[in-house]
């Protein structure tokens, strides 16, 4: 094969391989792809590639080609005494033609796996002015790394920075997502349980009230006015919450029965009645005498008329009229 054709050919699969990378997230089978092409591009015995763990500040190999590639995963390497360690210090590409004449071979490497190294070729792994890595190539097959050899070997570590930051981009993202996800669960249950334990004690609040305000004097009545009204918007604004909750969830279920839009619309005004005295403003209820049937939820209903009574109520001029009619 000529030197042109062999270019040829390279450029090619480095093609592929850029092509891998903008169209799969998946990290693991991007850096096995790359570390074969580079072990194959290089004619190399093996190839692998070394990530720095930032807790142990020590490189720890995250892929490797070669007979001895699943023992490799379990030996760390350190930055210090380490021809790799070197390169990703320097950030620089270095080859070493014989390693046992470099004061930085590691050789607990070969003692663990019995997987002798000769030669060596370094690249770096850097993105954003970082170095997070190195990409190795071992035991030349034939004569000794090459200018050329290196060149692939950066273009090829640098695909692998660009794959390892996109995982570790998505890695955060979908652990941001999980923990919203876990703060929006909190947040509907407390919304569920304050609204469970808040209903009863509101009702009884807003019964006693009406209940003593119609034998109060003048005084009183207005006092417990202001009860009524607190009471009526928390319950609004608690049943708010719980219907929110409801529709964010889709679990929203309706209890749908027979009843009489007069008669509610009675029983909530009446509520209201004493508000809008308080405030200055005429409540005005027109009535049919006969029973107005409707089919709805009872509970939700209420709220929406509640919402209705109580913005007309707030949002109206002083001595201004709201007025209901069925």
């Amino acid at each position: 094969m000529t030197d042109l054709a062999r270019q040829v050919q390279r450029l090619e699969r480095i093609l592929e391989v850029t092509h891998e990378l903008t169209s799969t997230v998946a990290l693991e089978p991007l850096l096995y792809r790359i570390i074969h092409e580079a072990a194959e591009l290089t004619d190399s015995e093996s190839a692998s590639i070394l990530l720095l763990d930032p807790r142990t500040q020590q490189l720890r190999f995250q892929a490797a080609t070669g007979s001895a590639s699943r023992q490799l995963l379990d030996i760390p390497v350190p930055i210090d005494g380490s021809i790799a360690g070197r390169v990703l210090r320097d950030r620089q590409p270095e080859v070493v033609s014989d390693v046992h004449e470099e004061p930085d071979y590691y050789r607990t490497v070969a003692e663990k796996t019995g997987v002798e190294t000769h030669s060596l070729a370094g690249v770096p792994l850097c993105i954003h002015e970082r170095c997070i890595g190195v990409l190795e190539a071992i035991n030349k097959r034939e004569g000794l790394f090459s200018a050329e050899d290196v060149d692939m070997l950066s273009v090829l570590a640098a695909q692998a920075a660009v794959a390892i930051e996109n995982a570790r981009l998505v890695t955060e993202l979908r652990e941001a997502y999980q923990e919203l996800e876990q703060l929006d669960h909190m947040k509907s249950d407390f919304i569920a349980i304050a609204s469970h334990e808040l209903r009863s004690p509101l009702g009884l609040i807003l019964g006693y009230a009406t209940s003593l305000q119609q034998d109060a004097s003048p005084e009183a009545a207005k006092q417990l006015n202001v009860v009524i009204r607190a009471a009526t918007r928390l319950r609004t604004i608690m049943e708010t919450m719980l219907n929110l909750r409801y529709l964010e969830r889709r679990e929203i279920e309706l209890s749908v029965t027979l009843l009489d839009l007069a008669a509610e619309v009675s029983d909530i005004s009446e509520l209201y009645r004493s508000v809008a005295e308080t405030s200055g403003l005429h409540l005005v209820v027109d009535l049919p005498d006969e029973e107005v049937l409707i089919s709805a939820d009872r509970q939700r209903l209420r709220v929406v008329l509640e919402n209705l009574i109580s913005n007309a109520l707030e949002f109206n001029s002083p001595g201004g009229t709201v007025e209901l009619a069925v």
